[in-house]
C-alpha cells in the first residue's frame, strides 16, 4: 500500500511497498510516484488516472511499474481517493504483483495461437491433391506455426536414398549438398526413418558429436527436430525443424509434432495410392483406345501405322515397328510428332537398314521374343550401334536418350519388334513402360493376325456376303418419292471393308394423319442379321398401322421380337412420325437421335438418350417438334457417326452432314454420302442406312 497526496507525493508506504519496488522507505516517503514509479512512457496514462481519482472517482487496472533494479512489473492496482469535509485530500494505492501470472497467461496465449496454426496446418495436409501442397504445408506453414527457423521434408525415393523435395530458411549450399543423401547413413534424418523414431539434438556440440558428417554445419545456439513419416511399418521420409533460440518444443507441441508427422505420412500415402490409381487407369484408357484403333483396320500396314501413331507423342517421342522380312527387316511403320523427322528418319532406316546380326536391339527381340530396355542410351551404345561414321552422325542426330524395344509376338510366333525412343522430352523409360508397351505390341499382334485371317478369309465369304446383301437389298423396298406432305428419299449403302453385311434397315408407312418412319440397326453380320430385320420390318408395319401412339409401336415392336432374338442380340432403332400440320414425334431406342436441318441451313439433333435398344425393354421417351416448310428430318444408323478417316480419327460429322439443305431430298443425300466416302477415305468399316424426310406441305 501507497498513500500520495493529490500532487501524488508519497506519505506512507508499507514494507509489501518497499519489498515490491525494491525501494526503501527513506526513498519512498516525500518521493512523488510519477518520478519513481512510473516509467516515461506512461507518464500521460498515470497524469490521467491521478487526474480522475482526485476528481472522485476511483481507478483499477494493471499497470507496468519499474523495480528499483531496471525491471519492469506488472502490478494490478487500485486508486481510491480520502475525502475531508467533501475535498479529497490523499490517494490511498493497493497494489498486487501480476508479472508471473500475466507472463503465464501470455505463454498460454502463444501456446493456444501455435496449436490453433497447426490445426491449420494438419487440415491443410488433409485436403492437399498434390505433393507441393503437402511440401507447403510442412515446410512452410508447419515452420512458421513452430517459430522454426529452418525447416525441410525429405521422402524416400529408392530403398536407400532419402531426397529433398522442399526447404525453407537455409542456405544454398546445404540444400545442394543434402538434396540427396542414404538411408543408411550416420545423420539424424537417416537415423529418424530407420528407427522410426524422433530424433531431438538439443546443440550444435551434441550435433556434432553425435553425427560428424554434420560438423561445422550447424550454428552454435540451434536445436533440431527430425520426424519420421511412415505408415504403419512402411517408412516414407523426414520432417526437420531447426530452432535459432536453441528451443526444444515443450510437450504440448512435441504431441502435437507426432499427430503432425502422422497426417503428413497420411497425406503422402494417399496421393501416392491417388496417383498410382491414376496412372492404372490411364493405362487401362489407353489399351482401350487402343483396342478399339486396333480393331478399326483389317489392313496389315494400317494396322501397324496405327500402333505407332498411338504411341507418340503419348509415350514417346518416337516409335518405329519393323517386320521380318526375308534375311532382314523392313520399317513399316514411323511416327513422330513432326513429319517432317518421319521423313527424315524414313530415310536413315532405308540407308541403313538394320544389321540382322546386330547382338542387341530389333534382331535380338524378334529372335528371342524377349523385350530389351534401355533407360539410359550412352554415346558408346550409339557406337557399337553405328554401321559406320556417317551412321553414327545421324544417330546421334536424333537425340536419342531410352528406349524400349519389345515384340510382335502373336499367337502363330514374333512377327516384328515395336521401338518406342525417347529424345527431346528427357524421359526415361521404366519398367511400367516396357511392360505397357509389351501389352500394346501383344494386341497389335493379335491384330494383324486378324488382319492377315480376314485376308485368308475374304475370298471363302465373299459369296456368303452377297447373297446376305441380296437378301437385305431384297427386304428394303424403295422409300417412295412422297407420301402426303413428304418428300422421301432412304439408302442403303454395304461397307466396302465388312466381311458380311448387317441388318441395317428402313422402312415407310403412310397413315391417313401423315406418315410414319424407322431406321435401324440389327445386332450382328450375315443372315442371321437379315432375318432380325425382316421381324423388325413386319412387326414396324402392323403396329405404325394399328396404332396412334409412337411409343406404343416401339413398345409392341420390343415385346414381339424378343423371341426371336438370342442373348446377346438386340436392335437400336429411331422411330419418326410427321403430320400433316407439320408435328414431328421422335421415339430413339439406343440409336443415334433424328437430325433436323432448317431450310436456313441451320441443324440440330432431336431424341431422347438413355432408351434400351429394341429387345432389351425399350422404353422410349416421346420428343415432339414442328417443322416449317423446307426442313428436313435425316434418319441414319451408326455406320456414318462411327466412320473414320485414313488416320482412325472418327470424322467430324458436322462436315457430312453439312450437305443437308439445297436441292431435292435425293440430290441432297446422295451429297451426304459423297461427304461421307471422302472423310472416310472410300473405306466404310460398317453398313449404313440413312432416310431423308422433307416437309412440303404446299406441294
Amino acid at each position: 500500500m501507497i498513500v500520495t497526496d493529490p500532487a501524488g507525493a508519497v506519505l506512507h508506504a508499507n514494507a509489501s511497498a518497499e519489498k515490491m519496488y525494491g525501494h526503501p522507505l527513506s526513498v519512498l516517503l516525500g518521493s512523488n510516484v510519477r518520478d519513481l514509479l512510473v516509467t516515461d512512457t506512461d507518464r500521460t496514462k498515470s497524469d490521467e488516472i491521478m487526474q480522475q481519482v482526485v476528481a472522485g472517482t476511483p481507478w483499477s487496472g494493471d499497470f507496468d511499474v519499474p523495480h528499483a533494479d531496471g525491471r519492469v512489473r506488472t502490478v494490478r492496482i487500485t486508486d481510491s481517493p480520502v475525502f475531508r469535509d467533501g475535498a479529497v485530500v490523499a490517494v490511498v494505492g493497493m497494489a498486487q504483483d501480476v508479472t508471473a501470472a500475466r507472463a503465464g497467461r501470455r505463454h498460454a496465449d502463444r501456446v493456444g495461437a501455435r496449436l490453433t496454426q497447426l490445426a491449420r496446418v494438419t487440415a491443410a495436409l488433409a485436403a492437399a491433391h498434390d505433393v507441393t501442397a503437402v511440401v507447403t504445408a510442412v515446410v512452410e506453414h508447419a515452420a512458421s506455426a513452430l517459430d522454426a527457423t529452418v525447416s525441410s521434408l525429405s521422402l524416400l525415393t529408392s530403398a536407400d536414398t532419402l531426397t529433398l523435395v522442399g526447404i525453407q530458411g537455409a542456405q544454398r549450399w546445404v540444400e545442394q549438398r543434402w538434396a540427396s543423401y542414404r538411408l543408411d547413413a550416420l545423420l539424424p534424418g537417416s537415423e529418424a526413418v530407420r528407427t522410426g523414431r524422433r530424433v531431438v539434438v538439443a546443440s550444435r556440440a551434441e550435433m556434432e558429436a553425435r553425427y560428424p558428417a554434420l560438423t561445422g554445419q550447424m550454428p552454435e545456439d540451434w536445436s533440431t527436430v527430425f520426424l519420421p513419416l511412415a505408415v504403419g511399418d512402411r517408412p516414407l521420409g523426414v520432417v526437420s525443424l531447426s530452432f535459432a533460440d536453441a528451443r526444444v518444443p515443450d510437450e504440448p507441441e512435441t504431441e502435437f509434432l507426432g499427430a503432425l508427422a502422422d497426417i503428413c505420412a497420411q497425406a503422402l500415402d494417399r496421393l501416392a495410392a491417388l496417383d498410382e490409381a491414376g496412372r492404372a487407369a490411364g493405362k487401362l484408357a489407353f489399351l482401350a483406345e487402343a483396342s478399339v484403333e486396333l480393331a478399326g483396320s483389317v489392313d496389315f500396314t494400317r494396322t501397324l501405322n496405327n500402333v505407332a501413331r498411338l504411341v507418340v507423342p503419348r509415350l514417346a517421342d518416337w516409335c518405329v515397328v519393323h517386320v521380318a522380312n526375308g534375311d532382314g527387316y523392313r520399317a513399316v511403320a514411323v511416327a513422330h510428332a513432326d513429319p517432317t523427322k518421319v521423313a527424315w528418319a524414313r530415310n536413315l532406316w532405308d540407308r541403313y537398314p538394320v544389321d540382322p546380326h546386330a547382338p542387341f536391339g530389333v534382331p535380338q527381340v524378334i529372335a528371342t521374343g524377349r523385350s530389351e530396355l534401355h533407360p539410359e542410351i550412352g554415346d558408346d551404345l550409339l557406337v557399337a550401334g553405328a554401321q559406320d561414321e556417317e551412321h553414327l552422325r545421324l544417330l546421334r542426330e536424333l537425340g536419342i536418350r531410352s528406349a524400349v524395344i519389345v515384340p510382335l509376338t502373336g499367337t502363330t510366333g514374333t512377327l516384328g519388334a515395336l521401338t518406342m525412343i525417347a529424345a527431346e522430352s528427357g524421359r526415361r523409360f521404366g519398367e511400367d513402360d516396357r511392360r505397357l508397351a509389351e501389352d500394346l505390341a501383344r494386341r497389335a499382334a493379335l491384330a494383324v493376325e486378324t488382319a492377315d485371317a480376314f485376308r485368308a478369309q475374304s475370298g471363302r465369304l465373299a459369296a456368303v456376303s452377297r447373297v446376305a446383301e441380296a437378301a437385305q437389298r431384297a427386304i428394303l423396298a424403295p422409300a417412295p418419292g412422297r407420301v402426303g406432305p413428304v418428300a422421301l428419299a432412304a439408302r442403303y449403302v454395304s461397307a466396302f471393308a465388312a466381311a458380311l453385311v448387317g441388318g441395317d434397315l428402313y422402312e415407310v408407312v403412310p397413315r391417313a394423319g401423315g406418315v410414319r418412319l424407322i431406321v435401324g440397326d440389327v445386332r450382328g453380320k450375315g443372315l442371321e442379321a437379315v432375318r432380325t430385320a425382316t421381324v423388325v420390318l413386319g412387326e414396324f408395319r402392323a403396329a405404325a398401322a394399328d396404332l396412334d401412339d409412337l411409343t406404343a409401336v416401339a413398345l409392341q415392336i420390343d415385346r414381339r421380337l424378343a423371341p426371336y432374338l438370342g442373348e446377346e442380340d438386340f436392335v437400336t432403332a429411331v422411330l419418326a412420325e410427321i403430320g400433316h400440320d407439320g408435328t414431328l414425334d421422335v421415339a430413339t431406342c439406343g440409336h443415334p437421335a433424328a437430325m433436323i436441318a432448317a431450310a436456313d441451313g441451320r441443324t440440330r439433333e432431336l431424341g431422347a438418350a438413355g432408351s434400351l435398344p429394341l429387345g432389351l425393354g425399350a422404353r422410349p421417351t416421346l420428343v415432339t417438334t414442328r417443322l416449317a416448310t423446307g426442313d428436313r428430318v435425316l434418319l441414319y444408323t451408326d455406320g456414318v457417326a462411327e466412320a473414320r478417316d485414313v488416320n482412325g480419327e472418327f470424322i467430324d460429322l458436322d462436315r457430312v452432314l453439312g450437305a443437308l439443305t439445297g436441292g431435292s431430298a435425293d440430290e441432297a443425300l446422295d451429297r451426304v454420302l459423297a461427304n461421307l466416302y471422302r472423310e472416310a477415305d472410300h473405306e466404310l468399316t460398317d453398313d449404313l442406312a440413312l432416310m431423308i424426310a422433307e416437309y412440303r406441305p404446299t406441294e
